[in-house]
């Protein structure tokens, strides 16, 4: 779970460099709100735009913005907002009302690709009313909607509407209840993985009916619906599924559409590639593709990586090869490929997750080839930051003080969870690093103290990432970037067949 303060900080700062924003008080017109929405959402060559954001306040301001992404046939991710984000992206409320202010009266709209037309405009499951009498109370509709998506399968959609007809003060308050609900039914799936988690896309339309039987009127009724799909990946994706970013997957010898699929389902563009990083034909054909896709490069993270934490006389050459082909020389190969991509459109971002230099002699031992290899991978991130510098482009290196959970840690028995963090703290150092300014660069970043420094966090905020809530896990790898101890090597791995042997040897060398 993303670190409230922060995600509110970071998102903007995304929102202000990346995406287009509409801004939505009660006074604006719904034609002129509509009409901004569209040339926002169409590119100047004709395509559509990767990401719009839209930002309402007020009962007025909601229905308006509500009623124009209807007309937009976009999916959207609909969220409350802060007074303090609006104020980071120029929106200046007309009034200073209560209502205005109300945490729970402000939302932010993010449209994403229009790939799932058809899946929103099939017959809905089960279709969610809003009461015809204007209430204040949106909490028992949104507990409906997350009850629902418990079950939903995930072709399936549910829907909430409410009828646009009668006063107009009337229609926006059910408007606007609506809006409350689904969002407040997102900030649920967001505030505890632990449950089942369901995030969802929604789908604004105004359809109007025939309803002779209810109304007795003898004219058309107008409803405004709101289609409800449920992603079927992981709660928590990496930072390109939270802002909307096209992503390039690329992964030693493994299948990865079922990623790419996950990553497409939740709107944004992915392109498979499998790459060998000891071969450098693989990663020209992945800079290749990726250029040819999408035009441009402006994110690269090197996170691919072999472990190997032996002493040197139990380091084969073979091993040794491994290691440094992998982390060196293939972080190197695609920085090298990637940076003048980058440098023609005068931005860049360069993310090597690697740990910080070290001069003390004592954390080499049991370590030195793996510290060869990773701090190989460091010197890549500077060097683009000292060689780049000036030209839009940084350099940045980034570790964990935590083993992280992945399959690595479980697949090596890296202790248990109460000793790890969750993956969600380098995403969110990832997100900030991509969003900072171009004179951050050059640093050597380890995750907790970068969130700590630059934005803030107090050990209090940073639980939130800890794989067991209540136990905060030792910073093992803070130091000298492995699980070593004041210079004293503490774990032994390498191969997997040979854990168990790995593993007793470890208790033997020192005190776990």
């Amino acid at each position: 779970m993303i670190q409230r303060g922060l995600r509110e900080r970071l998102r903007v700062l995304h929102c202000r460099r990346f995406s287009r924003n509409v801004l939505v008080h009660g006074r604006r017109c719904l034609e002129g709100v509509q009409s901004e929405l569209k040339q926002q959402l169409l590119l100047p060559n004709g395509e559509l735009s990767s990401q719009v954001d839209l930002w309402a306040a007020g009962r007025q301001g909601v229905s308006i913005a509500l009623r124009a992404a209807a007309l937009c046939e976009r999916p959207f991710l609909l969220q409350f907002a802060t007074a303090k984000q609006l104020e980071l992206v120029g929106f200046e409320p007309r009034d200073s009302s209560s209502e205005t202010n109300d945490a729970r009266a402000m939302f932010h709209l993010t449209f994403l690709q229009a790939r799932e037309a058809e899946a929103f405009k099939k017959r809905p499951k089960k279709v969610l009313p809003v009461g015809q009498k204007s209430h204040p109370n949106f909490i028992p509709l949104a507990k409906a909607i997350a009850t629902e998506l418990r079950w939903l399968p995930s072709r399936e959609i549910i829907a909430v509407e409410t009828l646009l007809l009668g006063k107009v003060k009337n229609t926006y308050t059910r408007t606007f209840s609506l809006a409350r609900a689904v969002a407040q039914a997102y900030e649920w799936q967001l505030a505890d993985a632990q449950k089942c988690v369901r995030l969802f896309h929604c789908w604004a339309l105004e359809r109007t009916v025939e309803d002779l039987e209810v109304h007795n009127t003898g004219q058309a009724v107008t409803y405004m619906t709101f289609s409800v799909k449920p992603l079927w990946c992981e709660a928590h994706f990496p930072v390109a599924v939270r802002q909307g970013v096209s992503t390039v997957l690329k992964r030693f010898g493994q299948v990865l559409a079922p990623f790419a699929e996950e990553l497409q389902q939740l709107g944004v563009q992915a392109l498979p590639v499998k790459v060998d990083l000891r071969k450098l034909e693989d990663i020209k054909e992945c800079v290749k593709q990726t250029v040819d896709k999408f035009g441009r490069i402006d994110i690269l993270i090197n996170n691919a990586s072999a472990l190997w934490w032996q002493r040197i006389e139990d380091t084969p050459m073979n091993k040794y090869d491994l290691i440094t082909q992998i982390n060196t020389r293939g972080s190197f190969a695609m920085t090298h490929l990637c940076l003048p991509i980058m440098a023609k459109n005068k931005y860049g971002r360069v993310i090597n997750m690697s740990p910080p230099l070290q001069t003390d002699f004592r954390a080499y031992k049991g370590f030195t080839a793996y510290n060869i290899s990773k701090f190989g991978m460091t010197m890549s991130a500077l060097g683009a930051a000292a060689e780049y510098e000036g030209q839009g482009i940084t350099g940045n290196s980034l570790w964990p003080a935590t083993v992280i959970e992945s399959q690595a840690s479980k697949n090596f028995e890296l202790g248990g969870r109460e000793m790890w963090r969750k993956a969600q703290i380098l995403s969110d150092c990832v997100l900030g690093l991509v969003s900072s300014s171009d004179d951050f660069t050059g640093n050597q970043l380890i995750d907790d103290e970068y969130l700590q420094n630059k934005h803030e966090l107090t050990a209090e905020d940073l639980a939130v990432y800890r794989c067991v809530p209540d136990v905060e896990p030792p910073r093992a790898l803070a130091s000298h970037g492995h699980m070593g101890s004041s210079g004293e090597a503490t774990v032994r791995r390498g191969d997997v067949r040979r854990l168990d042997h790995d593993v007793q040897k470890s208790t033997t060398l020192s005190r776990l």
